[in-house]
């Protein structure tokens, strides 16, 4: 995998290129998209982002949006992107699978992937171009980055500025998250001159949630929330009848996950949903507890120390006691992160 910078020379002339993120796609994957769409456009570029599936109505607004194509309801024209593509920008993903039914379509691309992800254990055989960096705070950074390195800070613009911006609230909980940096807060304020209205994105993305949204919260945190004290964790799980019986959309869950953080002596939270034939589940943690490693080995996932993503095989209460069997058998290390974060 080359270095993004070597990039440069083939950008100087027109492409055909489409940008992809990951299934599901969240305010980072989104923004970044975006972001990088405006800025290549503006430097006369043909381009297209292809997004899996559709995304939540909290982030919609996001400039370009309506723009962006949907491989699950537009499988014929997403394809027809790709076959004439010359550039293949593969964002917040860093294997194909997380793509989920676009992923065939990717492997089988002709020409060159370009990848720019801040995921553990990228694929990097899988792209001719690209950037992994786990340290950064979120994908709308790094295309910030490759902005500022491809000497094009003066493209950065409203609509560019808007979409990076919200990717990085996103990703950093707004901006309360350890992977937050001075890095980040020195282009917050970059992206601030061009004058975009931080507190109005903030608004849109945090200040939107439904009547709905917030009885199903209070219905989670009330009837669906176990806190396991001995392992200073807590866990939330919502079956299919539940979501069927709230009607639940798209990002109606986002952030729930985080909620148990808030409670004293818990460092360790996960959130099991049960839809579409699947049990999957988000994991977060707190201090040196690196929940990466719990999805990577016990459930076919993976993703950043504090964060991260994975999905079981078994059924929805099977699930709930493995995770569990989990927690026991790293309780030594829990407690061992709990008491270096309380020290």
């Amino acid at each position: 995998m080359k270095p993004l910078l070597q990039l440069k020379e083939q950008l100087e002339t027109a492409k055909k290129i489409v940008i992809t993120h990951h299934h599901n796609p969240d305010g980072d994957a989104l923004g970044s998209s975006l972001g990088l769409f405006h800025y290549l456009s503006k430097k006369g570029h043909d381009v297209c982002v292809v997004s899996p599936n559709r995304f939540p109505d909290f982030i919609s607004w996001m400039p370009g949006a309506e723009q962006v194509l949907r491989w699950d309801i537009q499988e014929e024209l997403c394809q027809g992107k790709l076959d004439e593509a010359d550039l293949l920008f593969c964002l917040d993903y860093n294997i194909f699978h997380r793509t989920k039914d676009l992923a065939p379509a990717l492997e089988n691309f002709k020409k060159e992937r370009v990848l720019i992800d801040h995921h553990l254990h990228p694929d990097e055989a899988s792209f001719s171009y690209g950037k992994s960096e786990a340290g950064k705070s979120s994908t709308c950074e790094m295309v910030y980055d490759f902005i500022v390195d491809m000497e094009d800070a003066e493209c950065l613009d409203q609509n560019i500025a808007s979409c990076l911006y919200a990717g990085t609230v996103t990703d950093t909980g707004s901006f309360k998250y350890n992977s937050t940096t001075a890095e980040t807060h020195a282009m917050v304020a970059e992206l601030m001159k061009t004058g975009i209205q931080t507190a109005k994105i903030q608004e849109r993305m945090l200040d939107t949630k439904s009547e709905t949204d917030l009885r199903l919260l209070g219905y989670i945190l009330k009837d669906n929330m176990e806190i396991i004290p001995e392992c200073h964790a807590a866990i939330i799980s919502i079956s299919k009848e539940v979501f069927e019986e709230f009607d639940i959309q798209p990002g109606g869950t986002e952030g729930i996950v985080n909620y148990p953080l808030g409670i004293k002596n818990v460092i360790f939270s996960t959130f099991i949903v049960e839809k579409d034939g699947a049990v999957k589940m988000s994991l977060r943690s707190q201090g040196t507890l690196d929940v990466s490693e719990i999805a990577r080995q016990n459930f076919n996932g993976g993703g950043h120390k504090n964060a991260a993503g994975g999905k079981s095989d078994e059924n929805f209460a099977d699930t709930l006691k493995t995770i569990k069997k989990v927690l026991v058998e790293n309780k030594k290390n829990i407690e061992k992160c709990y008491k270096e974060l309380h020290s």
